[in-house]
């Protein structure tokens, strides 16, 4: 991926921004989750020209207007530009990783039930690849990712992660390259690499308060999760968990039981590693909704449809 960065003449950065939320027609919130920036980033640094921008960023603008700004750029500047300044001894020596996120929170507990979920990071050091990602349906999840995960991911960590589809769009990625984001969530017990493999399983300090178990069960509900109608006689319908790792299903169990939930036995999907379990009885899929809920809108509207009788 290009690294380097745009510095256009005065003013005309500004101009960029600006049309291009003109031609979408869309709030500052949608223009920056579009190009994949902080809104306060993207008001405040980048349109009052305080920051330069990131080619990338630079070439998602051109498209957006369908028009061509490179006879405005006054200089293309390497990533590293500011830091070569210093000199070849601040380059050569190490950056050692810091932690983004200090306390333990609900929102920490969520986030890392979505990592279970539909995330995964891995490491090259060698190669300095550090990469977070976290998937979903391109069309039923894009509200969830783009706009609810999109700004936890900003508010817990202060970084701003970057939004792609894939497999001729039918997926959808949050993803981010980030040293200091691997080593925080290493820090919060989570394991890089693939979960069935790598023995991926609850974080321990997830299991010292009830309110951090309801969080996690949340995020991987909304991530690995779904909801159906048990029959049609029924009132409520069934929350459904599916997972591949025997781990994190070990520890789902544990983490409802606590919580004074009833599951079904875990069944095998046909063709697949995963199994899955459900919360069925009507009393407990009530009190889920109530104490746990949904972020995510896709299982929130489900719920509502099943339901014969409005939840109160």
């Amino acid at each position: 991926m290009d690294s380097s960065r745009i510095k256009l003449e005065s003013g005309a950065q500004k101009e960029l921004i600006e049309n291009a939320k003109i031609k979408l027609g869309v709030t500052w919130s949608l223009l920056a989750c579009k190009i994949g920036v902080c809104e306060h980033y993207l008001q405040n640094e980048l349109r009052s020209e305080e920051r330069t921008l990131k080619a990338e960023i630079y070439k998602k603008l051109i498209e957006i207007i369908g028009e061509n700004y490179d006879n405005r750029i006054l200089e293309i500047l390497d990533e590293n530009w500011g830091r070569a300044k210093g000199g070849n001894n601040s380059v050569s020596k190490p950056i050692k990783p810091r932690l983004l996120s200090f306390e333990n929170s609900e929102e920490l507990a969520e986030f890392v039930g979505i990592m279970l979920g539909d995330g995964n990071f891995y490491e090259q050091p060698k190669k300095s690849i550090y990469q977070i990602r976290i998937f979903g349906h391109a069309k039923d999840d894009y509200p969830y990712l783009t706009q609810y995960v999109f700004r936890l991911f900003q508010k817990l960590f202060c970084i701003t992660p970057s939004i792609y589809f894939k497999d001729t769009k039918q997926v959808l990625v949050l993803s981010k390259q980030s040293k200091n984001l691997c080593f925080t969530l290493k820090k919060l017990g989570l394991k890089s690499g693939k979960k069935t493999v790598n023995g991926a399983s609850f974080p321990s300090w997830i299991f010292e308060n009830e309110n951090y178990l309801k969080a996690c069960i949340r995020g991987l509900i909304d991530t690995d999760g779904s909801v159906y109608p048990k029959t049609k006689k029924h009132k409520t319908p069934s929350i459904w968990f599916c997972s591949a790792s025997p781990l994190i299903r070990r520890d789902f169990a544990k983490a409802l039981k606590i919580l004074g939930y009833r599951i079904s036995k875990w069944t095998e999907r046909k063709n697949t590693l995963c199994q899955s379990c459900s919360i069925g009885n009507s009393e407990d899929v009530i009190r889920y909704y109530k104490e746990i809920g949904f972020s995510n809108s896709k299982h929130e509207n489900r719920f509502k449809k099943f339901c014969k009788a409005p939840v109160v």
